[in-house]
């Protein structure tokens, strides 16, 4: 009686790990560029004994995040200041001492000239350098393949990087991405460039709150056999206490 209390109370904890994922995909189901998450689990196979022959109890456990790398619908905005990104790869971005990437091309001027994002952050081109424009000029045009322009002149080119792993970036506070891995810039046709536009969310809300109500469903059930396990327990250590 004490392994299946286990058993279900891993279970609990598993689906209360999934819950709590489906919960953050719905809280971001308007955040632009999101990556929705999904949630993977494993079985944990625990012996008898220590050096037993065969194990006896199954648990289970999540062990990783998958990210939908699916490009959200693009949604035109009529700011010239906004970017989405058509296909694979990561605007660059200045975050304190580290670049950082997003797929959210939401940006602003500010009073320096310089190209940033909502936040503030500096918004880098192909060099990995600040994009600075001259203060007053008119808002810069953007190209497919990030070459902006102001004023008539050119003003360098938005930096467009890929990499291998996308499901090893790790999200910050500020969604932001880091990876370790060495970026690589996009060769041309793998992605463009739109402006006055922006990427949605890839996340689906219908198909999450059904997901949602699954997990609920099994949660439930999950309680009510721990509630028997526990009421056989109890009613075991009652008699075992009346034989004494």
């Amino acid at each position: 009686m004490e392994n299946a209390f286990l058993v279900s109370l891993s279970h609990l904890n598993a689906l209360k790990r999934e819950m709590d994922v489906i919960a953050n995909n719905l809280a971001n189901a308007n955040t632009t560029a999101f990556k929705s998450d999904g949630i993977l689990f494993e079985e944990f196979l625990s012996s008898k004994a220590e050096g037993g022959p065969a194990p006896d109890i199954s648990f289970v456990t999540d062990y990783g995040l998958v990210r939908n790398m699916s490009v959200g619908e693009l949604t035109q905005t009529g700011n010239p200041l906004d970017v989405a990104i058509s296909g694979k790869g990561y605007f660059a971005i200045q975050f304190k001492d580290n670049v950082v990437y997003t797929r959210n091309g939401h940006f602003n001027i500010n009073n320096a000239g310089e190209l940033v994002t909502s936040d503030g952050y500096q918004v880098l081109n192909d060099n990995l350098n600040p994009i600075k424009f001259t203060p007053g000029a008119p808002l810069p045009e953007i190209a497919a393949d990030g070459t902006i322009s102001s004023a008539g002149a050119q003003a360098g080119r938005l930096g467009l990087f890929s990499f291998e792993d996308e499901q090893g970036m790790q999200k910050t506070m500020s969604g932001l991405l880091t990876t370790e891995e060495t970026r690589k810039p996009l060769t041309r046709g793998e992605a463009h460039l739109v402006q006055g536009s922006l990427e949605n969310s890839n996340v689906q809300p219908v198909a999450e709150m059904t997901r949602m109500i699954d997990v609920l469903r099994k949660y439930q059930t999950a309680v009510k056999l721990t509630s028997v396990d526990d009421e056989l327990m109890r009613k075991a250590i009652d008699q075992l206490s009346r034989i004494r």
